[in-house]
């Protein structure tokens, strides 16, 4: 469900709240699907929130472009834009959009991924420059890449899923044109329609109904703090497993079950996005995707009640037979949009008690496509649909001027500013104000630099907090939890990661760079203590026969701790989620200068050296990274003091991208900062963006200090990784992120 000129039907079930969305534009038509068994198409994936550069070459049929080894990217330079138009083929009509046929280049993706921008021209010409934040890959082989037009501005975010035959993705607003990727019967387009004429407006009368006695419950003890304790050492986080169908008719018009299955991908990791940007320290897991012999027609709320009631010797209600064998926690089934279905989604808000009510109500239907409404106006479903519909199932309601009652909590609520005109996802918006792309919260002040949300009445992302690790737990997972603590990648030039050769485990297994996949094979861990950098077996990166001229090879072998196998960081940024650098204030070198996030420029008080054995992280000026006066408060500045050795100026690489000091306090950006100016402090680690650093710059073997290099200069999968001199060359600067 979501915002302006939507309707929505609200039936109430069983003492719970049931929440439609979207525009409805005919009256209920009941339909109840029959036809064949439904197959199961795509088993669990494993994606954490930051995975590096995708696109193993062993999955070529996965989305991998034949042409990946000849990307010659040049760090700093901008590259070519994401897609061509397909001057052959005429622009099409689809409703109120027009369609262009693009061609895609996902080596560009790759590029803009290793250059920190991707560029992309509209149909009108404007060209629009978007800078990269982060990447997501799945075991399917469809992977995302995520960046904004403004590091501020959510607005602006970009949302970009690649798959083997598909690809979807957001992209900001351009002269009133909304614009986006999409897939539609095989052929890829840019769609461009204008805002004007695009209808998502409110049912009069309201949306939603709760029966006789749905009451607001009280919050749990310490709602405000529910994720301000540190983390396990594991560096989990709460994630919810969802399992998502989709219609035969909606796999056709997509263009078959693989390209629905990419364009789910992309609306999971458009909701996960959305979390991400409210602070909310939780994910959305896509385990699995299933296609069903049920119709597009008809009311969402019959087929609502039939996925979470009737029988599962049926459609869609086979779901539930699935849901158990991939330990889903949330289902969801989509439909391409119609108008009959009175609706772009459908879904049940359980009422306290949650734990007890949810795992029976977790369950709702979105459209996904757009209706022509006559008059120049066109219906559609935004991409955070689904999103919408799944913060219901967490406890969430519409904003107050919507909704007044059916909120988990009496903050449950979205957040619609009718005088600075925006409202957040759950809200319904009116013409004219802007949709930000997160749940409401007031510890964010992004929206038109105001807080998103209040703390009484409006903070969906508290409520998340509280209603995600519950949710997490209605199946039991089936296979490995994601971890987003270490290992991570090693990156290197264009795109290519650091790659145990075959994924063997054996002594003497040649470490080479190989298109980024994500498999255990390109999954390291920079131990804390010893220098040693651990590979996806129990081996360590060792330079072969303690060798100290260049050119010698790297190789993975069992640990003996020697020199050879011992590694630091060197001339290296730290880099903080928005892609600004660790950065000494004003050029200083002092003792007591202050610390800031700042635009890289390469400069000598923005580059460190970190030697994981002593934590001594060190600026190339001289001085350590100091927690002032030795403090372990909340809100303790970092800065630069002459370096001691002291409990202070010792740090790890902790989970989820962290730089923990001694007293177990985090390298956190003030404010959840992301612009120029941001001041450094210590704070409870949280896992938050503004607490997520890379570390990129020279990997040396401490018996030669030597660099880590890639003597393909990053153009051939396979290439041996070897040691040598030291020359500030592209082919030795890695990028360590960390999962």
């Amino acid at each position: 469900m979501k915002r302006k000129d939507r309707l929505a039907l609200g039936l109430a079930l069983g003492g719970v709240l049931l929440v439609a969305a979207w525009v409805a534009v005919a009256p209920p038509a009941k339909l109840v699907g029959q036809g064949s068994a439904s197959k199961p198409v795509s088993a669990a994936s494993t994606p954490s929130r930051v995975v590096s550069t995708p696109l193993p070459a062993q999955r070529r049929t996965a989305g991998v472009p034949v042409g990946l080894a000849s990307i010659t990217a040049t760090p700093g330079a901008e590259p070519p834009p994401l897609f061509t138009y397909n001057q052959e083929v005429t622009p099409q009509k689809e409703d109120g959009y027009t369609l262009y046929p693009v061609k895609i280049d996902v080596d560009q993706a790759l590029a803009a991924a290793l250059s920190g921008r991707m560029t992309l021209v509209t149909p009108d010409g404007t060209k629009v420059s978007l800078a990269y934040d982060r990447h997501i890959t799945h075991d399917d082989g469809n992977w995302t890449w995520i960046g904004r037009e403004d590091s501020d501005d959510t607005k602006t975010d970009s949302v970009i899923t690649f798959g083997s035959n598909a690809t979807f993705g957001t992209l900001p607003s351009v002269n009133g044109q909304q614009l986006k990727l999409t897939t539609i019967h095989g052929k890829t387009y840019l769609a461009s329609a204008p805002l004007a004429q695009l209808k998502e407006g409110v049912r009069p009368g309201g949306d939603t109904l709760v029966t006789a006695g749905g009451t607001n419950v009280a919050a749990s003890a310490s709602p405000s703090v529910v994720t301000s304790a540190a983390p396990s050492l594991s560096g989990t986080i709460p994630t919810v497993d969802v399992m998502i169908g989709f219609t035969t008719g909606y796999a056709a018009y997509r263009g078959g079950t693989d390209v629905a299955t990419t364009a789910i991908t992309n609306l999971v990791d458009n909701a996960n996005s959305i979390l991400l940007n409210s602070n909310v320290q939780a994910d959305f897991r896509l385990v699995g995707t299933m296609e069903v012999a049920y119709p597009d027609t008809g009311d969402n709320g019959d087929t609502l009640s039939l996925l979470a009631s009737g029988s599962t010797a049926a459609t869609p209600g086979s779901l539930r037979f699935y849901r158990d064998q991939y330990g889903a926690d949330l289902v969801s089934l989509v439909r391409r949009y119609d108008t009959s279905q009175n609706g772009c989604g459908i879904a049940y808000i359980p009422q306290a008690n949650y734990a007890t009510t949810g795992p029976d109500q977790a369950f709702s239907v979105i459209g996904d496509g757009s209706v022509d409404l006559g008059n120049g106006y066109t219906s559609y479903c935004a991409v955070t649909t689904l999103a919408h519909e799944m913060g219901h199932n967490l406890g969430a309601q519409h904003n107050r001027q919507t909704n007044s009652t059916g909120g988990l909590f009496a903050f449950s609520y979205g957040y619609r500013n009718d005088s600075a005109g925006f409202y957040d996802v759950m809200s319904y918006g009116l013409d004219g104000q802007e949709a930000e792309r997160l749940y409401s919260t007031p510890n964010r002040s992004i929206c038109k630099g105001l807080p998103c949300g209040d703390a009484a009445s409006a903070d969906v992302a508290r409520t998340l907090s509280q209603t995600m690790p519950i949710a997490a737990t209605f199946r039991a997972t089936v296979g490995p939890p994601v971890d987003t603590s270490q290992p991570g990648q090693i990156v290197g030039q264009n795109g290519r990661c650091l790659d145990g050769r075959g994924g063997s485990t054996a002594n003497g297994t040649a470490v080479q760079v190989w298109a980024c996949n994500g498999l255990r094979q390109q999954q390291w861990v920079q131990h804390p203590f010893d220098d040693t950098i651990w590979g996806g077996a129990d081996l360590v990166l060792d330079v072969t026969g303690y060798g100290t001229t260049s050119g010698t090879p790297v190789q993975l072998f069992a640990p003996e701790k020697t020199s050879n196998q011992r590694w630091s960081f060197h001339e290296s940024a730290i880099v903080a989620a928005g892609g600004r650098v660790l950065d000494a204030i004003s050029f200083g070198s002092a003792n007591g200068t202050r610390l800031q996030l700042y635009d890289d420029v390469g400069s000598p008080n923005q580059r460190w050296m970190f030697y994981p054995a002593s934590g001594q992280i060190r600026i190339d000026t001289g001085r350590c990274l100091d927690v002032q006066g030795g403090g372990n408060s909340l809100g303790t500045p970092v800065q630069l003091w002459d370096c001691l050795g002291n409990p202070n100026q010792t740090f790890h690489l902790g989970p989820n991208g962290s730089i923990v000091s001694a007293g177990g306090l985090c390298l956190d950006a003030t404010g959840y900062g992301m612009t120029n100016g941001t001041l450094l402090q210590m704070w409870n680690c949280t896992g938050a963006a503004n607490q997520r650093w890379r570390l990129r710059g020279e990997i040396r073997a401490l018996n030669s200090d030597m660099c880590l290099q890639d003597p393909g200069n990053g153009q051939i999968n396979g290439a041996q990784t070897q040691v040598g001199a030291c020359q500030g060359t592209a082919n030795q600067r890695w990028e360590y992120q960390p999962n």
